[in-house]
């Protein structure tokens, strides 16, 4: 049990983001036309006990377009929109001896941002950011990564829509 203590350890040091979601972080969503979705590598213990990038892109970009938020599909659109904003969700993991998984799953949307001491500098950061981590048991695994996800895609969505009301008439 001390290992997998040690891998929950190393799983928060290394999936913290620099944002948040507070306030200023939402304020930063304000005005975005639309996100491109990618997902971060995943484990390969965890792609052979059955989750995939595809279930976790299906399950994003749905969620977002029943909202009405526009999700481009390549980085050349991307792009093309102001600050070139991605939604990037990550989900490292790691499988102990048992079965049990420990993971760390990370939403955040980064963008193109200039900094203000020189606004000709400009360069991509995560601007948002929320995170969830835990333990789950092989079985379930996939399931719970895959609610997980759904539920940090919500929280993002409720951050951009208190930004960005979009109409009923869509």
């Amino acid at each position: 049990m001390n290992r997998l203590l040690a891998v929950i350890v190393v799983l928060l040091w290394a999936g913290g983001a620099g944002a948040g979601d507070d306030e200023y972080n939402r304020a930063t969503l304000k005005g975005l036309k639309g996100v491109w979705v990618v997902i971060g590598e995943l484990d390969q213990d965890a792609i052979a006990d059955g989750l995939t990038k595809q279930q976790l892109q299906t399950d994003v970009e749905l969620r977002l377009r029943k909202v009405g938020i526009r999700v481009v599909l390549t980085q050349d659109e991307s792009r093309k929109m102001p600050g070139a904003p991605i939604l990037h969700v990550s989900a490292p993991m790691m499988k102990s001896e048992s079965g049990l998984y420990a993971y760390s799953i990370c939403a955040e949307l980064i963008q193109g941002v200039a900094l203000a001491r020189d606004t000709n500098i400009f360069v991509l950061g995560t601007t948002w950011s929320t995170q969830e981590i835990g333990t789950v048991g092989k079985n379930k695994m996939v399931q719970s990564v895959r609610g997980a996800v759904g539920d940090l895609v919500d929280e993002f969505i409720n951050a951009y829509l208190s930004v960005n009301p979009i109409a009923p008439n869509r």
